[in-house]
């Protein structure tokens, strides 16, 4: 529910690989045309190795999982320059235990800040570092 997507269980899937050896499922999803899971039970495969116990177990299709989920929204990012200034690194500890995402510049390394998903970013003036906007040219 959170994530927006109905999900439903087929505990009738009849598609089961001969290993199985009790109920056998699959998942779906609206939006997804085939199944997003399969699995079941497998009891006696263990057999094969010595010894039967009780197993389950299910594969998933992590490409139908992504098509199926609606896009992830980003959250955006204040940007900090590279800097060995210590009251940076204190500005920046601070806003990320306040649940900021603080994304610091590598040195030697150009990003842009559009790439880096910001929309602010620190500048240092007056009495300390602030985060500012970012203008959009």
């Amino acid at each position: 529910d959170d994530l927006g997507v109905t999900v439903s269980f087929d505990l009738s899937e009849l598609r089961g690989y001969h290993y199985h050896s009790g109920i056998v499922f699959a998942a779906y999803a609206q939006g997804y045309k085939g199944p997003l899971a399969l699995g079941g039970r497998y009891d006696e495969v263990g057999q094969s190795f010595g010894r039967a116990r009780p197993a389950t177990g299910f594969s998933l299709d992590l490409r139908g999982i992504a098509t199926a989920l609606p896009p992830a929204k980003s959250a955006m990012a204040i940007f900090a320059p590279v800097s060995d200034d210590k009251t940076l690194a204190s500005k920046i500890d601070v806003l990320r235990a306040d649940g900021y995402i603080v994304v610091q510049e590598l040195v030697g390394v150009e990003s842009s800040m559009t790439e880096l998903n910001c929309n602010k970013k620190l500048e240092h003036y007056k009495s300390g570092w602030h985060v500012v906007e970012i203008e959009k040219h």
